[in-house]
């Protein structure tokens, strides 16, 4: 008995996704936008002091950056972004 003949193709050539993924903007630039934001929202609220979460969060982001983690205070200040636009109803 012989083998049957394959029913598969040839394969094809192989893709690599990086090549189709948006590169990936630095850490300093997502930083510096991510503070942009942060700032044009507490901005206009002059005269209110900070909640104390506020003033937690903005002290994890100096801490970050303290220790050299530009990536993660870029995340942290993003996240922080998405929360006062939420809580304080900015945005």
């Amino acid at each position: 008995m012989s083998d049957p003949a394959s029913k598969l193709e040839a394969m094809g050539t192989l893709i690599q996704l990086d090549d189709w993924r948006e590169p990936e903007e630095p850490e300093e630039a997502r930083l510096e936008r991510a503070v942009g934001r942060l700032e044009g929202l507490l901005g206009r609220r002059p005269g209110h002091d900070a909640p104390d979460w506020l003033r937690t969060e903005v002290l994890a982001i100096q801490g970050c950056l303290a220790l050299g983690f530009v990536g993660d205070a870029a995340e942290r200040t993003e996240r922080l972004v998405e929360l006062v636009e939420r809580r304080l109803g900015a945005g």
